[in-house]
């Protein structure tokens, strides 16, 4: 094998290696699924799970329903239906995400189909006021708002915050 070709290969292979150990690191949390609420269940992720201050992110939240029936679900505003709890090891919480805008007199349904899902993205910010630390979030997320609305919380899903 000539020079030039070996040297490609070993350079390929330090690549792989940092990319496996930059993976290993901090991967991906899977799903954080709460408990299914009528056969309804939230779950929550992130792309990361370690977060610089001050930094901006995305929360998944996906309604997997697994009744028999379709479920109505209000998309107008999301995050007027949408909690986001970030716990401290001290017991401190912080509600995150957008705070909820007025109605708009509009207001967006869709049905979430027996099997089906429905994912939204909720932004949110870890600002100065968060000290660095490990967090657990969680979400709790109403469909509409009217009494006997079930209320379906997600599971917990744990992050770390740094300066």
């Amino acid at each position: 094998m000539n020079l030039k070709i070996k040297s490609t290969v070993a350079c390929f292979v330090v690549l792989l290696s940092q990319m496996s150990m930059a993976k290993s690191e901090n991967p991906p949390p899977a799903m954080a699924w709460g408990e299914p609420v009528d056969g309804v269940q939230l779950g929550i992720a992130m792309t990361n799970t370690v977060f610089h201050i001050p930094s901006t992110a995305a929360v998944s939240l996906t309604l997997t329903n697994g009744s028999r029936r379709g479920i109505k679900c209000n998309t107008t505003h999301a995050e007027q239906f949408v909690i986001l709890l970030l716990t401290n090891n001290s017991g401190m919480s912080y509600e995150i995400g957008p705070k909820p805008a007025p109605g708009t007199g509009v207001v967006r349904h869709v049905t979430i189909k027996p099997g089906s899902q429905r994912t939204e993205t909720i932004p949110v910010r870890f600002d100065q006021n968060f000290n660095p630390g490990v967090y657990v979030l969680r979400a709790t997320r109403q469909l509409e708002f009217f009494k006997g609305s079930p209320v379906y919380v997600s599971g917990p899903l744990t992050l770390r915050l740094t300066k």
